[in-house]
């Protein structure tokens, strides 16, 4: 039998598509992806876990270690820190004392200098020569002596001044204004002698 509306047109089948099938195939799809990045995840997870529970231990001993060696460090620094004051107030307190100490024990050498080249001086003097008079200066590390002698000859006069010389040298001991002098003999001499000798320290 022929099928046709009233305007003589067949009428339109109805065609069915399966929609459910394939929304079904792409959810199964869509939650295997999914539980796929969930295992990937939770497996980083893990190891990220593991990881940590082996290098927090350590970890965070060595950060005790460290802040103890910080503490003792900061520590010593401070007593160091304490002990370099303490001898800086020491040495500001001493050095008035230690320049003075410094000071006397230079003047001490230089009087004991001063003193040997004087006694030196008058172990030269021989029992023939007396000395009526003796001026010592010093100046710029030289100490001179200024003599005024008389010898009961001329050979002991000349003999003292020989002996000056030979100790400091020719152009350190001269003799002048020798002159005849009876008092301490009929051969008697009188003479001035000057005496340099180098002091400095």
């Amino acid at each position: 039998m022929f099928d046709a509306n009233t305007a003589g047109r067949a009428p339109l089948k109805a065609k069915t598509i399966n929609v459910e099938a394939n929304l079904m195939a792409q959810r199964l799809s869509e939650r295997r992806d999914m539980a796929n990045e969930c295992r990937r995840k939770a497996l980083t997870l893990v190891i990220a876990m593991m990881v940590a529970a082996a290098v927090l231990p350590p970890s965070i001993f060595w950060a005790g270690s460290a802040s103890k060696l910080a503490s003792v460090t900061t520590s010593k620094q401070a007593n160091l820190q304490a002990q370099v004051s303490s001898l800086q107030q020491l040495e500001a307190t001493a050095r008035p004392a230690l320049q003075e100490t410094q000071l006397l024990d230079v003047v001490r050498r230089r009087a004991d200098r001063y003193l040997g080249r004087s006694i030196q001086f008058l172990n030269l003097v021989e029992p023939d020569v007396a000395l009526s008079s003796m001026k010592v200066s010093v100046l710029a590390g030289v100490m001179k002596i200024d003599t005024q002698a008389n010898s009961e000859t001329y050979k002991a006069y000349r003999s003292f001044v020989s002996k000056c010389q030979e100790t400091v040298g020719i152009e350190n001991a001269s003799a002048r204004s020798a002159r005849p002098n009876g008092l301490i003999g009929a051969g008697g001499y009188a003479f001035d002698l000057e005496y340099k000798v180098d002091v400095k320290l």
